[in-house]
């Protein structure tokens, strides 16, 4: 009944089994949904799944948009599924369009991304899922009872006790409803994050805040701090940066523009390629981007003073960028200012200095991976 409620006329909904981990059993099965909008989740998510492949686990991967692109390229087993997307006007977020967009793309799609989930479940008989920010996979709980644990950055925003500014009130009621209702029923949540604020009291046995887990061609790469200034923008507000860092001393590398290949006055402006991206970022002097948490927490992490251009009215970017202030990694900005950017340019030794007496946050893959092989071993039965 509830597939046909989404539009879905196929076969009738009969509830799955569940068999649990039997002793002894060393291969899990498991269902992985990755949000697929934007990069930060699938490249979260590569990192988490090679990790349970190489511990002999069977997955499943559904995702969507950017995150099926990414990772079919990568895994054999991956479904393309709806997915979530987001509609920006003008460098801000623009939440009625997005709720149309989806609303209009959903329906029918839900229910067949439903019932391939139902039927998925019946041949695969999971013994566990995880999602990253996917909301599709979270009800298999529902259908058959299964382990379902959860894990990205967003749950920071619902589960936490987070400081910002009173007049960002709104946007942060608003996207905290979003995250409450995307899924609330998980096992546990591992919340990966560069801050750490005091947790719920609600969420304090459920949540638990994890470095940020870093890629391991971003780990291994050799790190320098004498380039050029490496800039990465998406956004109508981040390429504003353009005119304010010209006639600074500095060299920089542009990525995410238009202007494709090519130098123009201290800007060499480069096509974004995985490989050479991560080496301009391993010898960057610093990082100008918006307030996306994957590239900001990489920056971090390899000890780069980052300058924020948070998306408006995406809370999420801007506590990011918030916090990024608070901590002394670096200055955030919702419009690029030059006077703040020469601030941020005098700062920078200052910055590098507090990173590096900041080691935890180089330890979010160990920490994830040991409480994900524990939480395996959990679901076994005695």
């Amino acid at each position: 009944m509830y597939l046909n409620w989404l539009g879905y006329k196929g076969e009738a909904f009969t509830p799955p089994t569940y068999r649990p981990l039997i002793s002894g059993e060393l291969m899990a099965r498991i269902i992985y949904g990755v949000q697929g909008e934007g990069r930060g989740h699938s490249s979260r998510s590569k990192i988490i799944i090679e990790h349970l492949l190489q511990q002999g686990h069977d997955v499943k991967i559904f995702t969507s948009h950017k995150g099926y692109d990414y990772l079919s390229t990568i895994f054999d087993d991956v479904t393309n599924i709806l997915g979530l997307g987001f509609v920006f006007d003008g460098g801000k977020l623009d939440i009625s369009k997005t709720l149309q967009q989806n609303l209009q793309d959903g329906t029918i799609d839900a229910g067949k991304t439903m019932y391939l989930l139902y039927k998925t479940f019946k041949e695969f008989q999971p013994h566990l899922a995880i999602t990253d920010f996917e909301p599709f996979v979270p009800y298999l709980k529902g259908l058959g009872n299964i382990p379902f644990l959860s894990i990205n950055h967003q749950h920071i925003i619902s589960q936490y006790h987070l400081e910002y500014p009173y007049k960002w009130r709104a946007d942060y009621l608003r996207a905290k409803t979003i995250v409450d209702n995307m899924y609330w029923f998980a096992d546990h949540y591992y919340v990966t994050s560069f801050y750490y604020p005091r947790a719920r009291e609600m969420f304090r046995k459920k949540s638990t805040l994890i470095p940020p887990i870093l890629r391991n061609e971003v780990q291994d790469r050799k790190l320098a701090d004498n380039g050029p200034i490496l800039i990465y923008a998406t956004t109508t507000d981040a390429r504003m940066v353009l005119d304010v860092v010209q006639k600074t001393k500095y060299q920089y590398i542009g990525y995410g523009f238009d202007e494709g290949s090519g130098t123009k006055g201290n800007i060499t402006f480069k096509k974004t390629g995985t490989g050479e991206f991560l080496d301009d970022l391993a010898s960057a002097a610093a990082v100008v981007t918006n307030g996306g948490y994957t590239l900001m927490s990489e920056a971090i992490c390899l000890g780069k003073p980052v300058y924020s251009i948070p998306i408006r009215r995406q809370f999420e970017h801007m506590v990011n960028g918030y916090y990024l202030e608070k901590l002394g990694f670096g200055l955030y900005d919702l419009v690029p200012i030059r006077k703040r950017f020469l601030m941020f340019l005098e700062g920078l030794p200052y910055y590098r200095k507090n990173m590096r007496n900041d080691h935890s946050r180089r330890q979010g893959n160990t920490r994830l991976f040991k409480a994900l092989d524990r939480k395996i071993e959990e679901i076994r039965l005695p």
